[in-house]
Protein backbone atom coordinates (compact mmCIF):
# COMPACT_ATOMS: atom_id res chain seq x y z
CA UNK A 1 0.00 0.00 0.00
CA UNK A 2 2.75 2.36 -0.27
CA UNK A 3 4.50 2.23 3.36
CA UNK A 4 8.17 3.38 3.19
CA UNK A 5 8.57 2.01 6.97
CA UNK A 6 6.53 -0.99 8.81
CA UNK A 7 4.11 1.42 10.92
CA UNK A 8 3.68 3.88 7.89
CA UNK A 9 5.48 6.55 6.37
CA UNK A 10 6.67 8.88 8.81
CA UNK A 11 10.41 8.38 9.64
CA UNK A 12 11.79 6.29 12.67
CA UNK A 13 12.62 7.73 15.76
CA UNK A 14 13.34 5.89 19.02
CA UNK A 15 9.54 5.20 19.92
CA UNK A 16 9.23 3.40 16.73
CA UNK A 17 12.51 1.49 15.83
CA UNK A 18 16.30 0.79 17.89
CA UNK A 19 19.05 2.21 15.48
CA UNK A 20 21.92 4.31 15.67
CA UNK A 21 22.64 2.39 19.27
CA UNK A 22 26.20 3.16 20.45
CA UNK A 23 27.27 -0.90 22.08
CA UNK A 24 30.01 1.80 24.35
CA UNK A 25 27.65 3.65 25.76
CA UNK A 26 24.91 1.10 26.44
CA UNK A 27 26.60 -1.91 26.36
CA UNK A 28 24.01 -5.34 26.06
CA UNK A 29 21.09 -2.96 26.10
CA UNK A 30 21.37 -1.56 22.52
CA UNK A 31 18.62 -3.94 21.56
CA UNK A 32 15.09 -3.93 22.91
CA UNK A 33 12.91 -6.93 23.53
CA UNK A 34 10.34 -7.71 20.94
CA UNK A 35 7.25 -6.13 22.15
CA UNK A 36 8.98 -3.00 23.56
CA UNK A 37 7.98 -0.42 20.61
CA UNK A 38 4.43 -0.57 20.06
CA UNK A 39 4.80 2.92 17.68
CA UNK A 40 6.63 1.12 15.21
CA UNK A 41 4.55 -2.33 15.04
CA UNK A 42 3.22 -2.92 11.43
CA UNK A 43 -0.31 -2.88 9.94
CA UNK A 44 -0.35 -6.22 10.82
CA UNK A 45 0.41 -6.03 14.43
CA UNK A 46 4.30 -7.51 13.86
CA UNK A 47 6.74 -5.69 16.20
CA UNK A 48 10.61 -4.85 15.41
CA UNK A 49 10.27 -5.15 11.25
CA UNK A 50 12.38 -2.21 11.38
CA UNK A 51 15.68 -1.59 13.82
CA UNK A 52 16.89 -3.94 16.41
CA UNK A 53 18.81 -6.69 14.44
CA UNK A 54 18.96 -7.21 10.51
CA UNK A 55 16.34 -9.85 9.89
CA UNK A 56 17.55 -13.00 7.86
CA UNK A 57 15.20 -14.34 5.56
CA UNK A 58 14.39 -17.03 3.22
CA UNK A 59 15.55 -15.46 0.01
CA UNK A 60 19.08 -15.77 -1.35
CA UNK A 61 20.61 -11.87 -2.44
CA UNK A 62 20.90 -10.92 -5.47
CA UNK A 63 21.95 -7.03 -6.19
CA UNK A 64 20.19 -7.04 -9.38
CA UNK A 65 16.59 -8.59 -9.41
CA UNK A 66 15.79 -7.49 -13.05
CA UNK A 67 17.99 -10.32 -14.82
CA UNK A 68 14.75 -12.67 -13.97
CA UNK A 69 12.44 -10.16 -14.86
CA UNK A 70 10.61 -11.03 -18.63
CA UNK A 71 11.86 -8.53 -20.68
CA UNK A 72 8.34 -7.28 -21.27
CA UNK A 73 7.58 -7.31 -17.60
CA UNK A 74 10.73 -4.82 -16.80
CA UNK A 75 9.60 -1.76 -14.47
CA UNK A 76 11.18 1.65 -15.45
CA UNK A 77 14.35 1.46 -13.06
CA UNK A 78 15.26 -1.89 -14.91
CA UNK A 79 14.49 -0.74 -18.11
CA UNK A 80 17.15 1.82 -17.35
CA UNK A 81 19.49 -0.10 -16.29
CA UNK A 82 18.29 -0.29 -12.39
CA UNK A 83 18.76 -0.63 -9.61
CA UNK A 84 15.33 -2.30 -8.91
CA UNK A 85 14.34 -4.01 -5.22
CA UNK A 86 10.92 -5.37 -7.05
CA UNK A 87 11.42 -7.49 -9.03
CA UNK A 88 11.09 -10.46 -9.96
CA UNK A 89 7.73 -12.75 -9.30
CA UNK A 90 9.94 -15.53 -8.18
CA UNK A 91 13.08 -15.10 -6.40
CA UNK A 92 16.35 -16.34 -6.97
CA UNK A 93 16.75 -20.31 -5.91
CA UNK A 94 20.38 -20.23 -4.82
CA UNK A 95 22.67 -17.75 -4.58
CA UNK A 96 25.96 -16.83 -2.51
CA UNK A 97 24.15 -15.17 0.08
CA UNK A 98 21.15 -15.02 1.86
CA UNK A 99 19.10 -12.06 2.32
CA UNK A 100 18.61 -9.56 5.16
CA UNK A 101 16.21 -7.15 6.34
CA UNK A 102 14.81 -4.33 8.35
CA UNK A 103 18.22 -2.63 9.32
CA UNK A 104 19.59 -3.03 13.04
CA UNK A 105 20.71 -1.64 16.23
CA UNK A 106 24.02 -0.59 14.72
CA UNK A 107 23.13 1.07 11.92
CA UNK A 108 23.11 5.02 11.75
CA UNK A 109 21.27 5.58 8.50
CA UNK A 110 18.40 5.40 10.10
CA UNK A 111 15.80 6.30 7.09
CA UNK A 112 17.08 4.65 4.43
CA UNK A 113 18.27 1.60 6.30
CA UNK A 114 14.72 0.65 7.85
CA UNK A 115 12.39 1.20 4.92
CA UNK A 116 10.63 -1.95 4.71
CA UNK A 117 12.20 -2.89 0.97
CA UNK A 118 15.75 -2.26 2.12
CA UNK A 119 17.86 -5.36 1.63
CA UNK A 120 21.48 -6.32 2.62
CA UNK A 121 23.45 -9.92 2.62
CA UNK A 122 25.58 -12.21 4.41
CA UNK A 123 26.79 -15.49 3.86
CA UNK A 124 24.51 -18.13 5.52
CA UNK A 125 27.52 -19.23 7.24
CA UNK A 126 28.01 -16.10 9.24
CA UNK A 127 26.73 -14.31 12.13
CA UNK A 128 26.99 -10.88 13.69
CA UNK A 129 26.08 -9.18 16.77
CA UNK A 130 23.32 -7.46 14.74
CA UNK A 131 22.34 -10.44 13.43
CA UNK A 132 19.15 -12.84 13.86
CA UNK A 133 15.79 -14.25 12.62
CA UNK A 134 12.07 -14.16 12.84
CA UNK A 135 10.11 -17.68 12.44
CA UNK A 136 7.53 -16.89 10.55
CA UNK A 137 4.58 -19.55 9.24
Amino acid sequence: DGRIYPWGSSPPNDLKASYNQKWKEKGLNVMVPVVTLPDGASYYGAFNMAGNVWEWVDDWFKRDYCEYCPEENRCLPCQEGGPCNHCPEKPPAIGDFKALRGGSWYDSFGESVVRSTHRYWLGPEERFLNTGFRCAK
